[in-house]
């Protein structure tokens, strides 16, 4: 499985039914029962077998997942294969290179005649984690579609609101035009009006969200509820959009015809 080795050494072909029993633990272990201290060279009792017998632990490696994405790794003692004098339904880890399905194939060809008797299961690393986040993802998906949902709303909103203000203020731009206003200026004005609007939604939705991020805290991993990327990310996605929403409305206000505009009035 590739865990770091963080002090003594990992198990080896002598660990066997004939020698001493020996164990590895995780940094999770340490902290709990030896309080920092390296614990390697230390004798433990462990119910792997009935009486418990003493471990002598040999090596510590980092924290693994074990239980799950969301679950701090717990305290975990891990013993040689070949010492155990119980043995239940085993899962075997098998690291490979290439296609899975062929990988597959391999492994039922090698097992299958040594163990005519044993079902076998095999599955993806990838597959299993899969399997766990089938809830999350239902979530992400959900959440992620209310949010495009509240996007594409907001941009009609502005898009609306900047539109009735335009075909308001028709007559104003026109004279304007008139007066010798250049159309940059007059599609500059209507986008920093727009821009005003984002930044005063960004300021009071900005708190707002990260007050009810608390509540979805129990479903992330990997991530903080007041992430700064993901509060930055969603407030930029909010002002490109919503510039864009803007441009349309500015985009017409600047073909204002003066000429027109002064014969209405």
């Amino acid at each position: 499985m590739r865990t770091p080795l963080l002090s003594g050494r990992e198990f080896t072909d002598s660990d066997d039914a004939a020698a001493p029993l020996v164990a590895i633990v995780n940094e999770a272990f340490a902290r709990k029962h030896f309080e920092g201290r390296d614990p390697v060279g230390s004798y433990i009792s462990a119910t792997v077998s009935r009486p418990p017998p003493d471990l002598l632990i040999v090596g510590a490696v980092k924290d693994v997942v074990l239980d799950g994405l969301r679950t701090a790794p717990p305290p975990t003692v891990y013993v040689s294969y070949c010492q155990r004098s119980e043995l239940g339904p085993t899962v075997v880890n098998i690291r490979v290179s290439g296609n899975f399905v062929e990988a597959e194939r391999a492994i039922r060809a090698e097992l299958a005649p040594r163990l005519p008797k044993i079902p076998l299961d095999i599955h993806a690393l990838s597959e299993q984690v899969e399997g766990t986040l089938v809830q999350e993802r239902l979530m992400a998906i959900l959440a992620s579609s209310f949010g495009v949902l509240a996007l594409v709303l907001a941009c009609i909103g502005l898009y609306g609101l900047l539109a009735y203000e335009v075909t308001r203020r028709r007559n104003e731009i026109g004279i304007r035009f008139a007066l010798g206003a250049r159309r940059s200026q007059v599609l500059g004005g209507i986008i920093r009006g727009a821009g005003r609007l984002l930044i005063l939604g960004a300021a009071l939705g900005l708190p707002a969200a990260w007050a009810a991020s608390r509540l979805v805290s129990s479903m992330l991993f990997g991530i903080t509820p007041a992430d700064p990327g993901t509060f930055a990310g969603a407030c930029g996605l909010l002002v490109f959009t919503g510039f864009l929403a803007a441009f349309l409305p500015a985009y017409r206000a600047s073909r204002v015809d003066p000429m027109q505009t002064l014969r209405n009035e």
